[in-house]
């Protein structure tokens, strides 16, 4: 698994006499892109890579997608048992009423 994401960006060399500089940019090529202690980072891949990065990179997503239904599912059986807790649970009051 690779945590990121792929993004395929124009590049502009700056050369003077470029096609860049006239609108026309060299691209777009594949970059990782991945947030390390709150910046930012992106990463080029090689096309030999490319492949294999983007399946890593949707496994990442697949497993994340895994954990969030499970977290999901987690609150919904967290509910119910809250629930069933409120129906078979007496408070204080009715434990001082019965007495």
């Amino acid at each position: 698994m690779l945590r990121g994401s792929v993004s395929f960006i124009p590049n502009y060399c700056g050369k003077p006499e470029c096609r860049c500089t006239r609108g026309h940019p060299h691209g777009p090529y594949p970059y990782v892109a991945d947030t390390q202690e709150g910046r930012r980072r992106l990463t080029y891949v090689r096309k030999a890579e490319r492949v294999r990065v983007q399946a890593e990179v949707a496994e990442y997503v697949r497993v994340q997608q895994g954990f969030a239904s499970l977290a999901k599912l987690n609150a919904q059986i967290r509910s119910c048992f809250e629930e069933l807790r409120d129906q078979h649970c007496r408070t204080v009051d009715e434990l001082r009423r019965s007495r």
